[in-house]
């Protein structure tokens, strides 16, 4: 089974490079080094060109030559056996340019995945044994077999040899594939029944095998417009998320696990080194974007699925605490965010602080939910204190009520907005759920602000005596320079928009830089929701 192991996620961007993105002769027979960058842009984009997990193919480059093309002297690396350059290319199945083996390492790389995907069709052809199935390329255990044979079928890597004193080579790509793309694979089987000839040649006593969960799947091979949700193999319970594509010292924020995402842009280079392996994407959630490390980030078709359903709740209370009893004692191990968590029907992952005490599993939000949307409570694969694991998924939705709510609406358009209270005191938190709906069978036409059109054009600002003033947030908040540039904007018939936005009771004066923020005074405020020109809500609330 797979253990969950502890990574440090934070990128160390090395300043030390091997020259730039092109090979120059030095001299006579000598060559520079492409950059990490660009060597790892040529093994992932090879990788997807023969649809092979880039890391397989890079683990591979650092197992056969550390990622290397060259020695320190410029001279292409050449093995006691033959094997140029990276790759270390000793195969003869195909007529390769020996002479641009050794000198384009882009030739190399190539010429690498070629053969690993020869590997991987003669498995398919019957030559080598399969791993359930071996029915989705993506899913890097099924390439035990391809990866062993590209170093060969020899008795060096026989899992069962007794006489063997290192890791088997493809036990080796897989550690260096955990180590360096942050990916965990599943434990290998302690023996795949291999056997020997009659010559001491290894041979396949069987030739399908089931490995218990080996659906370790790629993370780097998305494209423009994939679903992801964020999640990795650490410990840390939530995925990092960056302003900037260069990680080493841009600031990051936490994105709870099982957040639903969409690439927008990607893949790029700029975190690789020698030891790192991942890449960057550019990722949009909502009302937010950014950029992530492929390690915080999984395929939406992995999200966990085949919950048995409880029955679901309604008018759940805002700062709701959930116990839940189950019918046996739970190893405290297994209680934690990636087994027992909260989404929000929009697929935002929710902060919970999770603990378990004998048969009661606690489940409590680090800040209150959103008035009137409903979330999902979902608790998997625990174990008893004896070690029987947790028969069924179990899922549970729940609607937070609205205690303070008011809508508009206009032509069949309904704007809404709702307030967790009507009044506030020291400590707590205004949080604020708006929707527009188009309720028509026409698009709505109306006129917005330019600087708002990338949004759902539905804000909130808040006014005391008329005037705007600053309250600390974040969320869907106006920008503070509008432009009075109103655009013909259409809202779709039948869509529906929904904003979120969360205040502290501070407030900071914008108009002088670098005035820290301060507590609000006591008083009557307005809540403004406001979508276009055309709708304004109004909700005066009170802090006591």
């Amino acid at each position: 089974m797979k253990w969950i192991k502890s990574f440090l996620l934070a990128v160390l961007l090395l300043t030390l490079t091997f020259g730039m993105t092109s090979q120059v002769n030095a001299e006579e027979g000598t060559y520079e080094e492409l950059s990490w960058e660009k060597k790892h842009e040529l093994l992932t984009n090879a990788a997807l060109k023969y649809d092979i997990p880039p890391e397989i193919l890079k683990a591979i480059a650092m197992a056969e030559n550390k990622m290397n093309q060259f020695d320190e002297n410029g001279h292409t690396i050449v093995s006691d056996d033959g094997g140029i350059g990276m790759m270390q290319i000793t195969n003869t199945d195909f007529d390769f340019n020996k002479e641009k083996l050794k000198t384009d390492t882009a030739y190399n790389i190539e010429a690498g995945a070629k053969v690993l995907n020869n590997k991987w069709e003669k498995m398919k052809a019957g030559t080598l044994p399969e791993i359930n199935g071996a029915d989705n390329r993506h899913i890097i255990e099924q390439w035990y077999y391809p990866i062993m044979a590209y170093n060969g079928i020899a008795n060096r890597n026989n899992p069962d040899n007794e006489e063997r004193v290192k890791p088997t080579y493809q036990q080796e790509v897989f550690s260096i594939i955990e180590e360096n793309s942050l990916v965990q694979i599943a434990d290998t089987p302690e023996q795949f029944e291999f056997g020997l000839d009659d010559k001491g040649q290894l041979r396949f006593k069987k030739m399908t095998y089931s490995w218990d969960e080996a659906d370790s799947h790629t993370t780097q091979m998305f494209k423009e417009g994939d679903k992801v949700y964020a999640l990795n193999d650490g410990d840390a319970y939530y995925g990092n998320f960056r302003d900037q594509k260069e990680m080493a010292n841009a600031s990051s924020r936490r994105i709870p696990y099982y957040t639903e995402l969409e690439i927008t842009g990607g893949p790029y280079f700029l975190n690789s080194t020698q030891d790192n392996h991942f890449i960057t994407y550019q990722v949009e959630g909502v009302n937010f974007s950014g950029y992530m490390a492929s390690s915080n980030l999984r395929p939406i078709e992995t999200l966990p699925s085949g919950f048995t359903k409880e029955n679901p709740k309604e008018n759940v209370a805002i700062d709701k605490t959930w116990e839940i009893e189950m019918n046996t004692t739970i190893d405290s191990s297994t209680v934690h965010p990636r087994n027992v968590y909260m989404v929000r029907e929009d697929g935002m992952g929710i902060r919970a602080d999770v603990s378990v005490n004998g048969k009661f599993i606690t489940v409590k939000p680090q800040q209150d939910y959103m008035p009137g949307q409903t979330y999902t409570l979902y608790i998997k694969d625990l174990k008893s204190t004896c070690g029987k694991k947790m028969e069924d998924k179990v899922s549970m939705t729940f609607q937070v009520e609205e205690p303070y709510k008011e809508s508009v609406e206009k032509e069949n358009v309904v704007l809404e907005a709702s307030m967790n209270k009507k009044s506030f005191s020291d400590g707590d938190q205004i949080r604020v759920t708006g929707s527009i709906e188009n309720q028509a069978n026409e698009p709505f036409v109306y006129y917005g602000s330019s600087t708002l059109s990338h949004s759902a054009n539905l804000h909130f600002s808040i006014q005391q005596d008329g005037e705007p003033v600053y309250f600390n947030g974040k969320g869907d908040l106006p920008p503070r320079f509008v432009k009075d540039d109103w655009i013909e904007l259409e809202l779709k018939a039948g869509a529906k928009k929904t904003s979120f936005a969360t205040f502290d009771l501070s407030i900071q004066n914008f108009m002088e830089e670098g005035t820290p923020i301060y507590d609000a005074p006591k008083g009557e405020y307005t809540l403004i929701a406001r979508y276009g020109s055309e709708f304004l809500l109004e909700m005066p609330f009170v802090i006591e």
